[in-house]
C-alpha cells in the first residue's frame, strides 16, 4: 500500500507515523495507521535520493608532472 521498503516502514514506525502491533515475534503494522498516513499525504511526494560522493580526483597529471620534474633534475 505504501510502495516503500522495510527500512522506510521501520523509520516511519520509529517516528510514530505508523502504529504496529506485536504478536509473538511478528510486528504487524495496523492497516488503519497506513490508511491514516496515506490520508495525510503519504510518505512524501518525492523520494529521498542518497547523496553521492564526488568522483575521485585523477592524479595522473600530478604523477606526470612529478616524473618530468625528476627527470630534469641534474645528476651529481
Amino acid at each position: 500500500m505504501l510502495g516503500c521498503g522495510a527500512t522506510k516502514v521501520y523509520e516511519l514506525l520509529s517516528h510514530g507515523q505508523l502504529v504496529a502491533s506485536k504478536i509473538g515475534r511478528k510486528r504487524l503494522v495496523l492497516r488503519a495507521s497506513v490508511e491514516a498516513l496515506l490520508q495525510r499525504g503519504g510518505i512524501g511526494s518525492t523520494p529521498e535520493r542518497p547523496k553521492r560522493a564526488a568522483p575521485a580526483k585523477s592524479h595522473a597529471k600530478d604523477a606526470k608532472a612529478l616524473a618530468t620534474a625528476i627527470s630534469k633534475m641534474p645528476l651529481k
